[in-house]
């Protein structure tokens, strides 16, 4: 708690004034995430498959965005096994709806056309870890991976017919 009052750049008894514990904070902000709707925008936005996945993609693969750091903490947290236990089945969800999003755009951009035939599984298996791949990358900031990091049309391309 110390560390993360002196991050938050205030006191630690202001922080513990608002959590009681290390916990509290991560369950907070997970709960942030179940209302976190950016996956399901794409799903239920406008435009083509295409073009829903790739203003998802714009978004999460922003080096320094908020919504980058934020999903990487989810992940981070997910992974890590000094998580509390009570947190794993939140994020287990989540990560599993992030799959079955791209997934689902993965085939309706199938049907029309826009996405390779392989099948939709492995792709959205395949895109989503290299989302998690690339957000750590744009997380940790170095300075040589952010002056070439790939954008969003680098990344459809590889679902592109």
């Amino acid at each position: 708690m110390s560390d993360i009052a002196q991050r938050a750049q205030v006191s630690q008894g202001l922080a513990y004034r608002y959590f009681g514990s290390k916990e509290e904070i991560f369950t907070s902000l997970i709960e942030r995430a179940q209302s976190f709707q950016l996956v399901e925008s794409a799903l239920a936005g406008a435009g083509s498959p295409c073009e829903r996945l790739k203003s998802l993609l714009v978004t999460l693969l922003m080096p320094g965005s908020v919504e980058m750091e934020f999903y990487q903490f989810s992940m981070q947290v997910a992974r890590d096994e000094t998580s509390p236990a009570s947190l794993r089945p939140v994020l287990d969800k989540m990560g599993m709806r992030f799959r079955q999003v791209l997934e689902q755009l993965i085939r309706e951009g199938q049907r029309l056309g826009e996405f390779r035939t392989d099948a939709p599984e492995r792709l959205a298996i395949a895109m989503f870890a290299m989302i998690n791949g690339l957000t750590l990358l744009g997380v940790r900031g170095n300075p040589q991976v952010l002056e070439n990091f790939p954008d969003a049309d680098l990344v459809l391309n590889l679902l592109r017919t």
